[in-house]
């Protein structure tokens, strides 16, 4: 089996730091980079869905979302398992007024 990341025991003092502009870095400052992922966990009607569609319609735009900056426009996958097209539909147009976005932030999220 192939194993793309093997794990290897290395000292503390052999770790770099990385370039100042990351071209791996999504989230400042370093909070997410290429290779890693962003899960939301908690409980049914906490909120998971909006808030993740909301850091979707944040970060496709270069807005900071809850103080956290993407390093450059993202697209954002997010898999929906409980709420139908509706429900979907609702949310992100309430995410959109909530937000304030302007109809070039509205095209920019809905095409991402």
């Amino acid at each position: 089996m192939y194993d793309a990341f093997p794990i290897v025991a290395r000292t503390i003092g052999v770790f770099a730091r990385p370039p100042e502009n990351d071209p791996t870095e999504l989230l400042k400052y370093r909070y997410l980079c290429q290779g890693g992922g962003l899960l939301f966990n908690g409980p049914t009607g906490v909120g998971k869905s909006s808030l993740s569609v909301q850091s979707a319609a944040c970060w496709c735009n270069l807005k900071p979302f809850f103080s956290i900056r993407p390093s450059k426009s993202l697209s954002t996958v997010i898999i929906q398992a409980e709420n139908d097209d509706g429900d979907v539909a609702e949310m992100r147009d309430g995410v959109c007024k909530g937000l304030g976005l302007t109809e070039e932030e509205r095209y920019n999220f809905f095409s991402n």
